[in-house]
């Protein structure tokens, strides 16, 4: 949704964070693959199989050297996007995400504003497909 709005950098950052995410329950599921794939398209980057991945810690203080926290907020909303596409947002991707919010300087209120609004987005585009599509 907001990709474009990052800087070259905080793309490249955002999708070795995408990738940390993706295997923070040791499941790398297809649904996350297409998209990271969505998501490169979106920022008009390579896929991530081109990427130097970096360590999560790297990744981390390198936003929080570079990025502002409109950015930041931009990083979390759409990584809990990836987390949420398989429709089972675990524990282990809950503790992630809530441990680079926290890391990143995302308080835990607006962390959880963010969370609960793409909730309620995701709840009405399903119901939206339901109308439309069956």
């Amino acid at each position: 949704m907001f990709l474009t709005e990052l800087k070259y950098e905080e793309k490249q950052l955002f999708l070795n964070l995408c990738i940390h995410a993706a295997n923070a329950n040791d499941f790398f599921v297809e649904e996350e693959k297409n998209m990271i794939q969505d998501y490169c398209r979106e920022m008009k980057i390579e896929e991530p199989s081109f990427l130097e991945m970096k360590s999560l810690e790297a990744v981390i203080a390198e936003i929080n050297r570079i990025s502002d926290l409109r950015s930041k907020k931009i990083i979390v909303l759409e990584l809990l996007g990836l987390m949420m596409v398989d429709k089972e947002y675990d524990e282990h991707e809950k503790i992630f995400m809530k441990t680079l919010a926290e890391k990143i300087g995302i308080e835990k209120d607006l962390f959880n504003e963010i969370a609960e609004k793409l909730d309620k987005y995701l709840q009405v585009c399903n119901e939206l497909q339901e109308a439309v599509l069956e």
